[in-house]
């Protein structure tokens, strides 16, 4: 008798996960396509440089500041001493200081076009933090 209600419980369970695997597939499969995901590209100084067609030399410069940044940044989030809204004015500054080392490298025509690109970062952020009216 023991047997005979432990098949018809296992009977139940199979029939009861074939039916959800069979309508979880017909669910998927009239499902639109996602549409594939843009490229992320990269964000903070290094995606503003992209279009400026750096010299090798300003490739170095830009690296050297990019790798004491993060060793800033990095001990400035271990920082135990700092409450998080200091961090975070910190990390603004931080970010507004190496944002004016790397304008110091360009030439006036990149510095032109690196401007032009802080403005339009600057818009798509505002525009993102208001919500759509």
């Amino acid at each position: 008798m023991k047997t005979l209600v432990k098949s018809r419980l296992a009977l139940t369970a199979v029939a009861l996960v074939s039916a959800f695997a069979v309508t979880h597939i017909a669910i998927a499969e009239d499902a639109p396509a996602k549409p594939e995901k843009k490229e992320r590209t990269e964000r903070g100084p290094m995606g503003l440089l992209k279009d400026l067609e750096l010299t090798d030399a300003q490739k170095v410069q830009v690296k050297e500041i990019m790798a004491a940044q993060k060793v800033a940044r990095e001990a400035l989030t271990a920082d135990i001493t700092k409450s998080e809204k200091d961090k975070r004015k910190a990390q603004r500054d931080l970010r507004e200081e190496t944002m004016t080392k790397i304008r110091a490298i360009l030439t006036p025509e990149q510095q032109v076009k690196y401007d032009a690109a802080i403005a339009e970062q600057k818009a798509n952020r505002q525009k993102r933090a208001k919500p759509a009216a």
